[in-house]
C-alpha cells in the first residue's frame, strides 16, 4: 500500500429510494417491516464504508482490500424517500495497518450522522484466506485450535477453549 495522506477527504451523493429504507432490511428481519420507510442505519453504515473504500482505492496494490473494524457514529436524523443523503469521510489516522475516518453526513434538511469509521489493511490474495492471523491474530489462534482434530485424551470443545 502506498500509505494514502492525511486529510484524504472523499464525497458522495445517494439519492434514498425505497431499498435503502428500513422496511427493506432482510427478511431474516421481519420486525423492521412495520418501521418508518427512512435511511436505514444498516445501508448508511454500508454507503460510508463504500466511500472509504472508493476513497482507499487509488492506495491499495491490486492483491490488498481494507475490511471494517469499527463503526462509531450517531445517526441522529431521519431521510425519507426522495431526499439525497451526502457523506463525507476524512482520514485522520494511519497507524500500520489501521486507518481511521472521520464521517459526516447529512441531506438536504439536516445533519444525520457524524462519527468514526476504522478500516483494516487485508492481503486478499487467495493464499491469505486461509490464514485468518493476516487479520485478527487472536481470532486466528483460537481457529487454528478449533478446527484441528482433538487431543485423543479431550473433546473438541475443552481444547477449542484452552
Amino acid at each position: 500500500m502506498i500509505t494514502p495522506p492525511l486529510g484524504l477527504a472523499f464525497t458522495r451523493t445517494i439519492v434514498i429510494d425505497p431499498t435503502l429504507v428500513v422496511p427493506s432490511l432482510p427478511a431474516a428481519f421481519p420486525v423492521m417491516a412495520d418501521m418508518p420507510p427512512v435511511f436505514a442505519t444498516a445501508f448508511m453504515v454500508a454507503f460510508i464504508e463504500a466511500i472509504c473504500i472508493e476513497a482507499l482505492a487509488p492506495y491499495l496494490e491490486a492483491e490488498e482490500g481494507t475490511v471494517g473494524t469499527s463503526v462509531e457514529m450517531s445517526h441522529s436524523g431521519a431521510t425519507p424517500v426522495g431526499l439525497r443523503a451526502t457523506a463525507e469521510v476524512e482520514l485522520v489516522q494511519v497507524e500500520g495497518h489501521k486507518l481511521r475516518f472521520r464521517v459526516n453526513c447529512r441531506d438536504q434538511v439536516e445533519p444525520i450522522d457524524q462519527g468514526w469509521h476504522e478500516r483494516f489493511l487485508i492481503d486478499r490474495a487467495p493464499s491469505s484466506r486461509v490464514n485468518p492471523g493476516s487479520v485478527w491474530p487472536c481470532r486466528a489462534l483460537w481457529l487454528q485450535r478449533a478446527l484441528s482434530p482433538p487431543p485423543a485424551s479431550s473433546s473438541r470443545h475443552a481444547s477449542a477453549l484452552s
